[in-house]
């Protein structure tokens, strides 16, 4: 039997603001793509000294992630909150969210699966898109804080773990 997870066992959630910014809903991420990877984009410091040895060290990270294609789907709350920031080319607290990583492989307690909630910033990129579809490409920029949790894919609450 193979250890190797499958890619759609670990999931993405946005969550979506309501028009007070206080309640949540959520939609997975990735519908229309083939590749969706979370870049940690550390930052590597590297040092020679005088007597000719090298120094290394990773001192931050700044992570990122890139969807593109979104092809837009009006019929989505993902879609009106994408449609929304690019329409008011909003900015600051406008464009901040978070994100749920699902680890749908492990084993669940009473349905929920482990989880980190993480706050992103999100920044449309384009409208448009070829004759495919109308899309929406926007790239999410983590401000590194996180919170660990469980979350049940199926009512999609998120409950944070002390």
């Amino acid at each position: 039997m193979s250890n190797v997870i499958k890619r759609e066992l670990w999931q993405t959630f946005l969550g979506i603001p309501d028009a007070g910014g206080t309640n949540f809903d959520y939609e997975a991420i990735g519908e229309d793509n083939d590749t969706l990877t979370e870049e940690l984009n550390a930052n590597v410091s590297k040092t020679k000294n005088v007597l000719g040895k090298n120094s290394t060290a990773v001192d931050g990270y700044s992570p990122s992630m890139s969807v593109s294609p979104y092809k837009a789907d009006k019929g989505t709350k993902t879609f009106a909150f994408l449609k929304g920031i690019a329409d008011g080319l909003k900015t600051h607290g406008d464009c901040e969210t978070h994100v749920i990583d699902v680890d749908l492989f492990a084993e669940p307690e009473s349905s929920e699966y482990p989880a980190i909630k993480k706050d992103v910033i999100v920044e449309v990129k384009s409208l448009g898109g070829n004759t495919d579809a109308f899309q929406i490409p926007y790239e999410l920029h983590y401000t590194n804080v996180n919170e660990k949790g469980k979350f049940n894919p199926t009512t999609k609450k998120f409950t944070k773990t002390l």
